[in-house]
């Protein structure tokens, strides 16, 4: 008898490298003075804290039984924002 077996993963590296960068941002933005530190700060700390909802990962499909699970929009603009400022 034939039997059919279905297999599949879920990626999710590249979100856990994220949210390891949001963590190093967490810790450095104390030793950071200016407007837009603290503004960051605030805000990251709303999204932890539970203050401000954040949307569940996007998982995509790659093909050939491969997931990829996707940062929310929420962290990574707070990504955005500590690079662009120099925080990470």
């Amino acid at each position: 008898m034939a039997r059919t077996q279905l297999s599949f993963s879920v990626e999710t590296d590249g979100m856990l490298d994220a949210i390891a960068d949001l963590e190093r941002v967490s810790e450095a933005l104390p030793r950071r003075h200016g407007a837009a530190f603290r503004d960051l700060d605030r805000r990251l700390c709303a999204i932890f804290e539970g203050d401000i909802a954040i949307t569940p990962p996007d998982v995509r499909y790659l093909g050939d039984g491969i997931f990829v699970a996707v940062l929310p929009i929420e962290l990574s603009a707070l990504l955005a924002t500590a690079r662009r400022i120099g925080v990470i």
